[in-house]
């Protein structure tokens, strides 16, 4: 055999395995089945076309996650995916949907707690704690499906140390560094859910999981570098979404106690006496702040045995990146704005003029 036919067939072997494998591809574009029934899909903020391909594939709007997002990289439209709720169906293509999201042809809101197209539309808020979100769940259930669901036993649920007590076929590398004894308070990202196909507590815990697990991706080299770990920035994080409200707020709030933990002076938090009481107040009573729980940081000096609640990548941030400043007090107004103060008696005269 010359050269000449050699290479010859090498080039028959090149095109044919090329040919094979662009059958393939396009094969794995074409819709799912022929079924015409529309299925709300959500894509959140912030989702990348890795995670939005993922969650077409859970629901089989898709028939693979892969080709989706190479197709929708190669043609270009990977960064132009709107966030948003769609009305998709199995018989659309994998071409038509990515069209369909890029160009951001969103349906109506699915009204929250009402089922639709097999989905229910929970939004957990910032700041809610475990129970909270327990209790929450519960009224929104009892509307949806007409029942109810135990708060005590979704709320046990999420009280474990190991998520794979929840969620058996998932592991989680932020868990792994945290305290043994530490539950799952704090890493239930708080965001507007759409449940597939039914209400389940595996369902929704891995939901959460999986969005703290994407928003958190970010900030990894940042916490590794600031000498703080990601248990003690939640837990800081948890404090100031339930202390203050604003962005700057947050960031000036979080250096007056990293630097009240780090001299040893007590937080002081009336968020963490809330969270044994139960109230939501900006002046807890004086048998509030006399409980005797780790929890309550007027008795106990340093951090909680961990987050009071589940907060914002906002607040996240301002734990992580806090605005240097000379303050070592601050309160909240009613209206919900802060006022710092440098001193003892600048914070005592504050009380004395916003605090009726």
């Amino acid at each position: 055999m010359n050269i000449r036919t050699l290479l010859a067939g090498l080039v028959v072997v090149v095109l044919l395995g090329f040919g094979i494998c662009f059958a393939w591809f396009t094969n794995q574009l074409r819709a799912v089945s022929n079924d015409e029934t529309a299925i709300s899909f959500l894509i959140e903020e912030g989702q990348g076309v890795r995670t939005i391909g993922k969650n077409l594939k859970e629901v089989s709007l898709i028939r693979n996650e892969l080709v989706f997002s190479t197709y929708a990289k190669v043609e270009g439209i990977a960064k132009t995916f709107q966030a948003g709720t769609y009305e998709l169906r199995p018989s659309f293509s994998s071409q038509e949907i990515a069209r369909k999201i890029s160009e951001g042809e969103v349906d109506d809101v699915v009204e929250e707690g009402v089922i639709q197209n097999n989905q229910v539309r929970i939004t957990i808020r910032e700041g809610w704690s475990n129970a909270t979100i327990a209790t929450y769940l519960s009224e929104v259930y009892e509307v949806a499906h007409d029942g109810s669901i135990d708060e005590a036993v979704f709320l046990a649920a999420l009280d474990v140390a190991d998520s794979r007590e929840v969620v058996p076929d998932s592991t989680y590398a932020f868990l792994a560094k945290k305290p043994l004894h530490a539950t799952l308070e704090g890493f239930l990202y708080p965001d507007t859910y759409h449940i597939y196909p039914e209400f389940d507590v595996e369902e929704i815990v891995k939901k959460m999981l999986d969005n703290f697990e994407e928003k958190i991706a970010p900030y990894e080299d940042a916490i590794d570098a600031s000498n703080r770990s990601l248990f003690e920035i939640l837990t800081v994080a948890s404090i100031i979404e339930r202390e203050v409200l604003t962005d700057a707020d947050m960031k000036n709030a979080a250096d007056v106690f990293w630097k009240r933990l780090d001299e040893g002076i007590p937080l002081q938090s009336d968020a963490t006496v809330n969270y044994v009481t139960g109230k939501n107040t900006t002046r807890p009573s004086f048998a509030d702040i006399s409980i005797d729980s780790p929890y309550n940081t007027y008795e106990y000096p340093g951090l909680p045995p961990g987050p009071i609640g589940n907060p914002s990548i906002a607040a996240i941030e301002a734990a992580l990146s806090p605005t240097p400043n000379d303050y070592y007090y601050f309160l909240t107004k009613e209206d919900g704005t802060a006022v710092f103060s440098r001193t003892l008696d600048e914070h005592n005269a504050n009380k004395a003029k916003y605090l009726k």
